[in-house]
């Protein structure tokens, strides 16, 4: 099984940008991409076989608002297709004083 570990921060500032965070770590079958359906069957046909992704969320603010929408519905709906293989984490805040 092959497991990667892919941080999305603020710098991502396109869902090209985003798709090249992930695919730049994670080798989904295509590297080009280019719109949100052909990511989307790429990371499940991947996610089906023999990959693990644990997507560390610390910031999407750079992404046009539509795209931090359809991120969250496109990696929420694959990690409820696949439970345990695309684990999404946000870091912990640290305690305020």
């Amino acid at each position: 099984m092959e497991r990667y570990r892919i941080v999305i921060d603020s710098s991502v500032g396109s869902k090209q940008e985003l798709f090249a965070a992930v695919t730049d770590v994670a080798y989904l079958g295509y590297s080009g991409i280019t719109n949100w359906d052909a990511f989307d069957e790429l990371l499940n046909d991947r996610l089906e076989c023999d990959i693990e992704l644990t997507i560390v969320i610390k910031d999407v603010s750079g992404l046009p608002t539509r795209d931090q929408q359809i991120f969250a519905e496109v990696f929420q709906d694959a990690a409820h297709a696949h439970p345990g293989k695309l684990i999404l984490c946000q870091p912990m805040s640290s305690p305020r004083t």
